[in-house]
């Protein structure tokens, strides 16, 4: 499986329970050639996942439109994917 940089992806939440793949793709493809996309659904809390695209371009293109309004009606909360270091609060850096 091929590893995408960071800078290729966002983070999309509050997907429908009963979203299909090809749907978000297509959507998603919109902004520019998408070569993956995961989706982690849960029961209880909306599902979210992560749009790849080939390159980072379409990143800020995607972020710049936000409110994301799919079906048009579902708002999604779409975010630049953060880094592992940063999720993990990354302790190198001053705080402050």
């Amino acid at each position: 499986m091929v590893r995408h940089p960071d800078s290729h992806q966002v983070f999309i939440g509050n997907l429908p329970h009963e979203v299909d793949k090809s749907e978000l793709k297509d959507f998603f493809q919109n902004y520019g050639n998408v070569v993956e996309l995961r989706i982690n659904s849960g029961r209880e809390l909306p599902n979210f996942g992560f749009v790849v695209f080939d390159d980072s371009e379409p990143v800020p293109k995607v972020l710049n439109h936000r409110p994301i309004m799919f079906r048009g009606a579902v708002r999604l909360n779409v975010e630049e994917k953060k880094t592992r270091a940063a999720r993990e609060g990354d302790r190198s850096y001053p705080q402050g």
